[in-house]
């Protein structure tokens, strides 16, 4: 209890206040939303940051939050002549950060070290222009969903407490024209929360040992943005609010909002947060809160205070055997995101493939000091922001997207390209080249293919995949397969149809035209293309087999008509009972339906399902969306035409304002591959993500074997994500990830000479020294993601 008291007394809440309301009021900037970044700064930020210093100028008790770097880096570039205040009040602890990465990340459709590079890369910039300040809390205000591996992800970066608002089954206002009787959705996690454990505050634990403290906004992340106001709200969209400072309309707000939040409570502490999108400061915040203690407070009970996140979290903690355990998939929220706008989606994973790679050469290559370096910190830098969750997502304007989102990617692209293309036309000269090709022959409209692992057929007439098998085994499709599913869609860039009242989602019985299908032989390849027609388009469609890859690689290319979604169907002899998927930190079985039918999941790198005799597995070169039924049948969701979500085709939902106006010829690879059941999933799994290269893109397939060199892992099913040059102290840094989750001593053995091992987080922060013995450093892994720092004076 002491400890308590003593953060109380820094606060200055009294000893015996029962009931604590406390607000933190914070930042809401997204980067590149509907303007650009720079748009954005001009029309909001340089002037809500200048009222936030003034307003710490004006009463020393007063906190601002800050939920990234972004914006702060700007106005730190803009402004140097505010540089000294900025910083004394990062140091003081007054202008709060609650993150140290640059934006609110999505967490569900980036790279595992794309999410993690972010909150080194923040941290950096704050250490490089001496702010002392490391976050303790990663708030995740509006990203749509996040992963059931955020604890993971957040505890391999040093975080041991988060908060999130968006979860499945809530209700959000603007985004529905339903009543919010009909929410919390049976079965979703905000049910969980409000009627089964009716708490805001829990231990998220994940299946691969991560844990945080964590705090739902269930009430929004704006909810006391009208403390002071009159009005509909104060966010820059729909701005109608006028100042009201009268104590008792203060104190009737304050008391409206503990008599929401007291319900959910497991302890003397509520939060009501402050900071919609771009809201300003409320002018005088400390002083109205105190007024309302001095008058209110000896009659209700009730003490108000400001403070940051990681306070009230910290207070939280103190009560932590009140709080529940349990593990939390905060998904689906919205599934369309997962699809929309798949070109920045591909831009954005193929940088940070490219980025890991030149990393890793620069090592292999004993490039320790070159100006190489500072350039992929700008490249990084890039990335990150991609990571935001109106940029990945693919739910900005098409002007953002073109004139700033794009840009940017394909720039920091070009940068690393022709230098890992001449690396990649040197490692590949050095294959050799002993591979047999695919035996094929043609009966009629058939073309029959036989591989060392499949049996395969196809119908020429209509493209269709009729019999796919292991060798001198029964045919596992009871339908053809590969075939193309269009849905009729008013979904927009967040959701699908199926997802709010007045949506439609509805399959069109389409006549689809096969032009031509051939086969052409290559190098050792056969690869069928079709030609077809969709919706009066024509489609190109690509199935890619080689000998020995167990992996059946399938591409679909063309331009889909406004209002519709298109999917790659297969139909299994199989009774699936869920889907085992990889999200960002693990793999995670999810069910067939939740809340939506049919429900589109996230996939992000690889899925598989479980049947009798055999498993099967789909990946994605980029993240897209899939779903199942329990009788065999998979949809891979390829493209989405989306405009703006309209309920009942005329009323546009608020908070969703975005169409997609340009339509894009859109380009889409997958992948196929059956293990049979006395094989291990697992470990095949990791086999193919270690070399997955798909066969129209240059995935720099050679050029990966020979840099996998640099650092030999046992067992095998760890990944050796990143290999670089340390940012903080010296030595090489090195990220092991087991999506698997894996829990026994690893034997790691790098190919460049070092003294000692450390075991450090994703903020290059040392934990402990690890065993070396000639050559060898041991690692008890009981964690999905491990970074290590290998040291030699480098």
């Amino acid at each position: 209890m002491t400890r308590e008291l003593e953060v109380r007394r820094r606060l200055g809440i009294p000893n015996d206040a029962e009931r604590v309301l406390i607000f933190t009021e914070s930042s809401h900037w997204d980067p590149n939303w509907l303007y650009t970044s720079e748009e954005y700064f001009e029309r909001f930020v340089q002037k809500n940051l200048d009222l936030a210093l003034k307003e710490l100028e004006k009463n020393p008790r007063r906190i601002y939050s800050l939920e990234n770097i972004f914006f702060l880096k700007m106005y730190w570039d803009k402004n140097p002549e505010k540089r000294e205040v900025v910083k004394r009040f990062v140091n003081e602890g007054r202008l709060r950060l609650m993150s140290s990465a640059p934006t609110s990340a999505d967490t569900i459709l980036p790279k595992v070290e794309s999410i993690l590079r972010d909150f080194l890369i923040g941290q950096l910039w704050l250490e490089e222009n001496k702010m002392t300040q490391k976050p303790k809390v990663a708030y995740f205000p509006d990203s749509f969903g996040a992963s059931p591996f955020l604890p993971s992800l957040l505890n391999a970066a040093g975080f041991e407490k988060t908060a999130i608002t968006r979860v499945d089954g809530m209700y959000f206002p603007g985004c529905d024209l339903e009543s919010r009787k009909n929410f919390p959705r049976e079965g979703s996690t905000a049910e969980i929360l409000l009627k089964k454990e009716r708490t805001l505050d829990f231990i998220w634990k994940d299946k691969n040992g991560g844990k945080v403290l964590a705090h739902w906004n269930a009430f929004t992340y704006g909810m006391g943005d009208m403390l002071s106001y009159i009005g509909i709200s104060r966010v820059y969209l729909a701005r109608f609010a006028i100042p009201l400072k009268a104590r008792c309309y203060i104190a009737r707000k304050v008391h409206h909002y503990v008599r929401i939040l007291e319900p959910f409570s497991k302890t003397p502490y509520m939060l009501c947060p402050i900071g919609f999108d771009f809201v300003e400061p409320i002018s005088d915040l400390v002083e109205l809160l105190e007024r309302y203690n001095r008058e209110y407070y000896s009659k209700t009970g009730i003490w108000t205070v400001v403070a940051g996140l990681d306070d009230y979290l910290t207070l939280v903690g103190f009560h932590e055997d009140k709080l529940p355990v349990f593990e939390v998939d905060p998904n689906p929220y919205w599934t369309g995101f997962y699809v929309s706008r798949p070109e920045v989606k591909k831009l954005t994973h193929s940088l940070v493939e490219k980025a890991l790679l030149f990393e890793k050469m620069l090592i292999y290559s004993k490039n320790y000091n070159g100006s190489d370096w500072e350039k992929l910190k700008k490249v990084w830098w890039i990335a990150s922001l991609s990571n935001h969750h109106d940029f990945i997502t693919g739910t900005s304007t098409d002007e953002v997207v073109e004139r700033e989102q794009l840009p940017w990617l394909k720039d920091a692209d070009e940068k690393l390209e022709e230098i890992l293309a001449k690396v990649n036309e040197h490692a590949s000269k050095k294959e050799e080249n002993f591979k047999s090709c695919p035996e094929f022959s043609e009966n009629g409209q058939k073309i029959f293919i036989e591989t060392m692992h499949y049996e395969i057929e196809i119908n020429r007439k209509n493209s269709l995949i009729t019999r796919l098998c292991f060798k001198g085994k029964e045919n596992l499709l009871n339908l053809p397969s590969n075939d193309n599913a269009l849905y009729r869609d008013s979904g927009g860039l967040w959701r699908m149809g199926y997802e709010f009242k007045g949506g439609v989602w509805k399959e069109v019985e389409m006549p689809v035209k096969v032009y031509e299908t051939k086969v052409i032989e290559h190098n050792n390849v056969l690869e069928i293309v079709s030609v077809v027609s969709i919706l009066g388009s024509v489609f190109k469609k690509r199935i890619w087999i080689e000998n020995e890859d167990p992996i059946i690689y399938f591409r679909v290319e063309g331009k889909l008509k406004k209002g519709y979604t298109l999917t790659a169907r297969f139909n299994f002899k199989a009774s699936f009972h869920g889907i085992y998927m990889h999200a960002p930190g693990g793999v995670i079985h999810r069910p067939c339906k939740k809340i939506y039918a049919p429900t589109f999941w996230p996939l992000n790198e690889f899925a598989f399902f479980k049947a009798k005799s055999y498993h099967l597995v789909i990946f994605k070169s980029f993240p897209g969306a899939i779903s199942c039924e329990e009788n065999g049948r998979i949809e891979i969701s390829l493209m989405r035409s989306a405009q703006r979500e309209k309920a009942f085709g005329i009323i546009g939902l608020p908070a969703n304002p975005v169409s997609l106006k340009k339509h894009k010829h859109e380009v889409v690879d997958y992948g196929v591959m059956l293990v049979d059941k006395k094989d291990d999933v697992e470990e095949k799994v990791i086999q193919s993500l270690k070399e997955l290269s798909f066969p129209w893109e240059d995935g720099y397939k050679e050029l990966k074997r020979e840099l996998d060199s640099l650092i030999k892992v046992y067992p095998n099913e760890v990944l050796t994500v990143s290999v670089k040059r340390a940012f903080k102290g010296n030595g090489i840094i090195a990220r092991f990830y087991a999506p698997f989750g894996v829990n026994e001593v690893l034997k790691i053995i790098p190919n460049f000479e070092f003294k000692e091992a450390y075991l450090c987080n994703a903020r290059e922060r040392d934990i402990e020294k690890l065993k070396v013995s000639d050559g060898v450093v041991y690692l008890k892994m009981n964690r999905a993601v491990a970074t290590v720092r290998f040291v030699d004076g480098f």
